[in-house]
């Protein structure tokens, strides 16, 4: 399948999109860590059974989420 975004020969739009994913993925990859830091840096997240359950909460719905959405292809 040819790349419908390329307009030139030289592959310079190509390179910037790749440069564009590369950014994009090291700034979510820097957003979760320090999300996910958060609680250890954090001595009311840590002695806090409330906070901590809503967290694996959340956890475990986001892990549902991406398994369901990784499955629907296979379902239509």
């Amino acid at each position: 399948m040819p790349n419908m975004l390329a307009s030139n020969d030289d592959g310079s739009q190509d390179t910037a999109i790749l440069w564009t994913k590369i950014g994009f993925m090291t700034v979510i990859f820097f957003e979760g860590l320090i999300a996910g830091l958060i609680p250890t840096w954090s001595t009311s997240c840590r002695e806090s059974p409330k906070i901590l359950g809503i967290a694996n909460s959340f956890a475990a719905g986001v892990f549902l989420a991406i398994a369901f959405m990784h499955i629907t292809p296979e379902m239509i």
